[in-house]
């Protein structure tokens, strides 16, 4: 974050801080930003990983527009949509051909989001690009095999590519043990090393990878952990992603090296069928005889040390140590009371509101599991939830948190409290079960309640699993009717193509953040860079963890759209939330409204006689004035005390005038910031003004009246922005709601053209059955307009006129006439037509739907033609 963040202060960026934090988080996108300044949009700032993609230098990309990429190759209709979003100002996605240095030719996935400044100005433009030929590849080759397929062929040859490595494997479990016998015989000290791929059970899930790819990706790895062993060394797999060595060592320092080194031989991406495969690894050690003198109990040890770096972190590397034998005899005992704690009834649900920033109002409630032991007490949730996944528990203790949710929603029913949903966190193992969409379903149909009354929280690690059943099983729970909230953003890879593929409703973000929202310039980027982005893909932002009023201000005036946090409630079992919703609880009012603050003047000077000479000056003005001896102190009251104006002297010790208005503008933008000083060193101030540091430069001696409408001034121009700063929220606002309600509008038509193109293919089955039917079938609507005639009525009564369209009371005068009266059908009279005798049948239409009328029947009657029977005209 620092050497982005200084790179956009050499470039002079206004911005830099509110955009660094997203675009260092792409670490497998290639990130551009570029400048809205003018037409030509110049490049700002470019990452590694788009300099690596493109083999450009930095010097060669930065300054330029983006043009160069694609070469002579500009006539694609994607260029031209990208042109048109620019120039709307709106976010864009689309497949390009670019060009690298060397003239080769890649595709790629180039999303475009607009950067507004607190004015809603536009002021630059983000880029993530991401490579798209391994996907490219992979369609051109269902392509031909589907062609292949079609002409009866034989499948085409498939060229796999794993590092030249393809035909690699390593020797199993048996061969292990066959080494460590020899070893033990020897009684040679040595190292066993456990290395579990930590994507590896992703790669046997992905829709992106055949057996065979998994095969090739498996070989690859072997081959790179044999490179690093080396000849000198044992390594063998065990099953898939787990291999583990034998290092012929004394020394601990040693074994730390080489799995340092395999550490960076797995993390290098590897190339499978022109697709990039990335993993990490986690290592476990255990040292012979010292941990243990059987292979058993070895490998025990060194389980025990993988485990515990998997319960810390992923992709580290732990010696085992005696006192993991105690937490493994914890995690047993923890997991043996675990699988009983339901059935104890030692699980109970707390529930936490979230809070509209606008109205103050209670949305939504989160259902949160807790588990009390009997002796142990309150188990934390990150806990317990990480061994549930761990042994299977996960998918019972799912069922019973929606279970409870629902009956906690069929008992706030019944005491007519609000109705409001509720949000469940959901595990990515949950997510893979074959049974969680019908559980849901039934437990839903169960309450009666509606699917929009649960809302499904996935963190971004279900985003980055490309795991096909996790991806439709959340499309199949969205189509009926429950909305998703991405949990925790910006803790993992925050990339905006993850969200393209699930509609979520909502963003929440991570508490790590606001904590240190009001003090920490880096968090308050990123979380201003959320909302805005957020909000331009139409999704609601809550932020969890707010504590202190302080958070909560910042929330709202950088418009997030709710709160979660202490500050509102703490968790809250079920009868204390029923208390809360039956009061009506809100935020308090000093919470959602900014109150007007007295005027803030802060007047930095070493000389103590100065701050009090312009104290006495300026107290007249019923301004509120801090003070501070130096630029550091200066900055110490900033972080505590919201300034409006700050007056500060030139010379001073350790930092000049220039120097701590320089920082406070970075930090503290919203301030006016004025130089005071007897001395006059050109440059500096000149540099200072230009770079927006300094709003005015005054001297010493200075005339009262002046210096005091200087300030007066500097106090107008403040609340004057903070004016326009309002009326551009008001109106981004305004145009969120308004994208809102285009998008409802969007949703609703084409659910409506939907459901008409399901009538009219229901209609049209109708009408192909009628048609069917051996008996005359005439419909008739409301007006006496013949609406349809089967084959079978137009083929008896073609020679009453026109049919289709036509007058019911001239083609079947005998019926019509006796309708619309209330009468038995059996007991109408017998027709004749063309010497047949029929006996009409009618029912009036429109009992289950919106159709009026009725639909009439002729049903032919054997034997003579009674005397009382109307003949048929001819």
């Amino acid at each position: 974050m620092t050497n982005f963040v200084s790179t956009f202060h050499q470039l002079g960026v206004t911005a830099a801080l509110d955009m660094g934090g997203f675009a260092l988080d792409q670490e497998h996108c290639g990130v551009l930003i570029t400048s809205a300044a003018s037409d030509d949009c110049r490049i700002l700032y470019a990452n590694a990983n788009f300099i690596v993609m493109t083999g450009f230098a930095e010097h060669e990309i930065i300054g330029h527009n983006c043009r160069f990429l694609q070469k002579d190759d500009r006539d694609h209709a994607a260029l031209a949509e990208v042109r048109r979003a620019i120039r709307d100002e709106i976010p864009v996605c689309v497949e390009l051909r670019n060009y690298r240095k060397d003239g080769s030719m890649f595709w790629c996935g180039l999303s475009i989001t607009p950067f507004r400044n607190a004015l809603g100005e536009v002021t630059h433009f983000i880029g993530t690009q991401t490579n798209l030929d391994a996907q490219k590849e992979v369609q051109r080759m269902q392509q031909r095999m589907q062609q292949s397929m079609q002409r009866g062929m034989q499948q085409p040859h498939i060229n796999y590519d794993a590092d030249n490595h393809a035909e690699f494997t390593l020797p199993t479990e048996t061969g292990q043990r066959e080494w460590f016998t020899d070893i033990v015989q020897s009684e040679t000290p040595c190292f066993l090393v456990l290395i579990d791929i930590d994507q590896a059970s992703s790669a046997s899930t992905s829709t992106l990878f055949g057996s065979r790819e998994r095969e090739l990706i498996q070989r690859a790895i072997a081959q790179r952990l044999r490179d690093c062993i080396g000849e000198s060394h044992r390594i063998a797999q065990f099953s898939t992603g787990r291999f583990a060595a034998l290092l012929r060592t004394t020394r601990q320092q040693d074994v730390s090296h080489l799995c340092e080194k395999i550490q960076q031989a797995v993390q290098n991406a590897f190339s499978i069928v022109n697709q990039t495969f990335h993993a990490t690894c986690s290592i476990g050690i255990a040292q012979y005889p010292n941990d243990a003198t059987t292979i058993d109990g070895l490998l025990n040890c060194a389980r025990l040390a993988l485990r515990q770096t998997q319960v810390e972190s992923h992709n580290h590397v732990l010696f085992y140590s005696s006192d993991m034998q105690l937490q493994e005899q914890h995690r047993q005992a923890l997991e043996a009371a675990l699988r009983s704690a339901i059935s104890n009834n030692e699980l109970q649900m707390v529930y936490q509101p979230q809070v509209n920033l606008t109205t103050g109002t209670i949305t939504c409630i989160e259902a949160l599991a807790r588990w009390f032991h009997p002796q142990l007490g309150e188990i934390a949730p990150a806990c317990f939830i990480a061994l549930a996944e761990e042994i299977d528990l996960i998918d019972s203790i799912g069922t019973w948190i929606f279970e409870r949710v629902c009956r906690d929603l069929i008992d706030r029913r019944q005491q007519h409290l609000p109705s409001l949903p509720v949000a469940v966190n959901i595990s990515p193992l949950q997510l893979r079960s074959p049974t969680l969409i019908e559980t849901v379903a039934a437990l839903i149909s169960t309450a009666a309640i509606e699917s929009s009354a649960l809302i499904l929280e996935i963190t971004e690690a279900v985003l980055m699993d490309d795991d096909a059943v996790s991806q439709r099983t959340l499309l199949t729970l969205q189509e009926m009717g429950i909305a998703l909230t991405l949990d925790d953003f910006g803790t993992r890879y925050s990339s905006l193509n993850h969200l393209k593929h699930l509609r979520f409703s909502n963003v929440k973000i991570d508490g790590s953040f606001i904590s240190n929202v009001v003090d920490n310039p880096a968090d308050a980027a990123m979380v201003k860079t959320i909302i805005s982005m957020a909000h331009t893909l139409g999704l609601k932002v809550i932020a969890e963890g707010v504590e202190t009023d302080a958070q909560c201000a910042f929330l709202r005036d950088n418009m997030c759209d709710e709160i979660q946090g202490f500050l509102f409630s703490q968790p809250l079992a079920t009868g204390a939330l029923n208390a809360l919703l039956r009061e009506g609880a809100t935020l308090p009012t000093r919470l959602r409204e900014p109150i007007k603050p007295r005027r803030t003047l802060l007047l930095v000077d070493d000389e103590v006689n100065i701050v009090a000479a312009l104290k006495r000056l300026l107290r007249r003005d019923d301004y509120l004035i801090l003070t501070a001896h130096s630029g550091i102190e200066g900055l110490e009251v900033l972080k505590t005390n919201p300034v409006d104006v700050i007056l500060s002297d030139q010379r001073m010790p350790g930092m000049t005038g220039v120097e701590f208005l320089s920082i406070a503008k970075k930090d503290y933008p919203e301030t006016i910031r004025l130089v005071l000083s007897g001395y006059t060193e050109l440059q500096s101030v000149t540099d200072a003004v230009n770079e927006g540091a300094i709003y005015k430069f005054l001297t010493k001696p200075w005339d009262d009246a002046k210096l005091r409408g200087h300030i007066r001034e500097a106090f107008e121009r403040k609340e004057l922005v903070d004016v326009n700063f309002q009326l551009a929220r008001d109106v981004y606002v305004a145009n969120l709601k308004l994208a809102t309600a285009n998008r409802q509008l969007e949703e609703l038509v084409g659910e409506k053209q939907q459901q008409i193109t399901r009538d009219a293919n229901s209609l049209q089955v109708v009408r192909d059955a009628l048609q069917q039917v051996p008996l005359p079938v005439i419909a008739v609507d409301d007006t006496g307009m013949i609406a349809f005639v089967n084959d079978a009525a137009a083929q008896l009564l073609h020679r009453r006129g026109c049919l289709l369209a036509g007058d019911a009371r001239d083609v079947l005068p005998e019926i019509i006439t006796l309708l619309p009266l209330p009468i038995n059908a059996s007991a109408l009279p017998h027709i004749s037509i063309d010497g047949k005798l029929f006996q009409p049948r009618t029912s009036a239409m429109g009992t289950q739907s919106q159709s009026r009328g009725y639909l009439i029947t002729l049903a032919p009657v054997t034997g003579t033609i009674p005397s009382s029977s109307v003949e048929s005209a001819t």
